[in-house]
């Protein structure tokens, strides 16, 4: 049976799927508001330490590029085009920098259902297939693993169990669709970019091909793993699809052509950061070539069927044609993952499971969708997919809203903004990029709400103008002026040093060992002269336990010193020598 065809693209289905996507992107933000009166929300420590910090200093110091707050100099690792947006609309509607999450997730649920919509309208046919079949995969836990409902099932059974521990224990490592900023803020753009590939595909013309490198050449201005996988995909579809070979050579050369600035850009980027800074996170790390290898059975599985269906299905019967792309996207990826067979280098590869996971779910999706079509009928699959969306649905919002409210990294980030603002206020902290050491989650966000800068942390391992050496004795030395003793210090980093998964020290113990004695000499030799180690940092602010040692006294004794705010547990001390 044949899809009814449609002169409109489905304008209520399409509303329908975009606000279901907002209320669940936004979830967090809705039960803290309903909570406590404040929509405040943080997921992880990615949001707070990095894009939060980095998108604070803009807003607070101006300017259209993002600076590392760290050296407070232009140029970092995180593309501008994925932040900044959202800076700017933050200070066009007059919102504090602690609200720009909020927007992230806004955007969030709104392009990736308008994207996913108009992706799956094209391959499937039907406007309400796509609308419900958007909304089955935008609530599912597996959406990025690229396992259609079994890992929603596992994980609801598991949080309604007593073995919820594992889920819930770090980070929010449920519904990763929605994590920022990689899907959240640019997987649309991908989505994009597959859909005007298609178009072209189905409808060759000069404005569609112009769009399809448009959004390709865009690629590469958002995230490096798209456009590596893209490109790799235009190739594969050039090998298998033979009729619309100059289709997708004219896509592949043009959006090269646009995207070609991008590189020039990463490369001087690179060429200006210290030779250590990229490798100390796994980015561009020499490997052994057959180690470190990723094997996600379920992407696979998914990926495999999806292939088998479209070289099996006859092309009198199916239009294979429009799902070549998206397949071959998803077999790019998952191809990718393991790229140091051939380059020997560890770029985090992992996450290509942003290319290969969605996409792959999304292929073998509308594929079904389209059979099933092509075999019951437009109408019974739609209630077909009513009938699972009715049952699908209520669980992601379940799944959501308890990964909101009880995942222990999100509540401790919560804890850290409240302590900060007490502190802040109470000490009356001007705006200014002063440096800010101590407690590295309550620096965090005192830097996040005041633009300070801080002196350590995860922003520390990301700065493109830090060593290996001077990474490490900050930590150290942050360690060391919070008032840490040695002892916690010793067990702490018997914990995070002898355990380093990142850089060169994941791969050798013996590194790992040298780092630990390194970090034990370094705040050995910061607590024999603390106020030395202060003023070198050119540090004026510190968050210190209220139980610091008594090395403290004799700061608070001259004048050089003051206890600026109090807060629970903790104090806020402010130097007061200018530097």
């Amino acid at each position: 049976m044949r899809i009814r065809p449609e002169k409109k693209w489905g304008l209520v289905p399409l509303c329908l799927l975009m606000l279901l996507a907002l209320a669940h992107a936004t979830l967090p933000h809705t039960l803290r508001y309903l909570k406590s009166g404040s929509p405040v929300y943080f997921a992880d420590s990615d949001d707070t330490d990095l894009y939060l910090n980095y998108s604070s200093h803009a807003f607070h110091h101006g300017g259209l590029a993002l600076k590392d707050p760290i050296t407070d100099s232009v140029g970092t690792f995180v593309p501008d085009t994925q932040l900044m947006p959202f800076v700017l609309a933050a200070k066009f509607l007059g919102l504090h920098p602690t609200h720009i999450p909020i927007l992230w997730r806004i955007w969030a649920g709104i392009s990736l259902a308008l994207t996913v919509f108009l992706l799956l309208r094209l391959l499937i046919g039907s406007a309400w297939a796509a609308s419900l079949s958007g909304a089955i995969l935008l609530t599912d836990a597996g959406f990025l693993s690229a396992s259609p409902f079994l890992r929603q099932v596992q994980v609801a059974l598991q949080l309604a169990g007593e073995n919820s521990e594992s889920l819930l224990s770090i980070f929010p490592q449920i519904h990763l669709q929605w994590r920022i900023i990689t899907p959240g803020l640019s997987l649309g753009v991908l989505l994009l970019q597959i859909t005007f590939i298609l178009s072209a595909r189905k409808q060759e013309g000069h404005a569609r091909i112009a769009l399809a490198a448009l959004a390709t050449g865009a690629l590469f201005y958002v995230y490096f793993y798209f456009w590596t996988a893209a490109l790799l995909a235009l190739g594969l579809c050039f090998l298998v699809d033979r009729s619309a070979r100059a289709l997708y050579a004219k896509i592949t050369v043009l959006g090269f052509i646009i995207g070609a600035p991008a590189l020039f850009m990463s490369a001087a980027l690179k060429k200006n950061s210290h030779p250590e800074a990229l490798p100390r996170l796994d980015f561009f790390l020499p490997i052994d070539r057959f180690s470190e290898f990723l094997i996600p059975k379920a992407a696979i599985a998914t990926i495999f069927l999806t292939w088998i269906l479209l070289l099996k299905l006859p092309n009198n019967r199916f239009p294979k044609n429009i799902f070549y792309y998206p397949a071959a996207l998803a077999l790019s990826a998952l191809l990718l993952l393991n790229h140091q067979t051939l380059t020997g280098l560890q770029i985090q590869n992992f996450h290509y499971s942003y290319v290969y996971g969605p996409i792959g779910y999304i292929s073998l999706l509308a594929i079904g969708a389209r059979l099933l079509i092509s075999l019951m009928g437009e109408r019974k699959v739609i209630i077909g997919l009513a009938l699972t969306s009715i049952i699908t649905i209520p669980i992601g919002f379940y799944t959501r809203a308890i990964e909101s409210n009880k995942t222990k990294e999100s509540i401790a980030l919560l804890d850290a903004y409240h302590i900060a603002k007490a502190l802040a206020e109470g000490a009356a902290i001007p705006i200014s990029s002063d440096i800010i050491a101590g407690d590295i989650k309550i620096a965090s966000q005192l830097s996040i709400q005041r633009g300070l800068r801080p002196y350590a942390g995860m922003m520390l391992s990301l700065s493109p103008k830090i060593s290996d050496q001077e990474w490490n004795d900050r930590l150290s030395k942050n360690s060391a002026i919070q008032g840490m003793s040695r002892a916690s210090f010793q067990k702490e980093q018997e914990a995070a040093a002898l355990h380093y998964p990142w850089g060169k020290w994941g791969r050798d113990e013996a590194l790992r060992h040298k780092l630990f004695d390194d970090r034990i000499a370094s705040f050995d030799g910061s607590m024999q002269n603390l106020l030395t180690t202060i003023d070198e940092g050119k540090i004026r602010w510190i968050v210190a336990s209220r139980n610091v040692p008594s090395l403290w006294s004799e700061f608070f004794d001259n004048k050089n010193f003051r206890i600026a705010a109090e807060k629970n547990d903790w104090l806020l001390i402010e130097r007061l020598t200018n530097f």
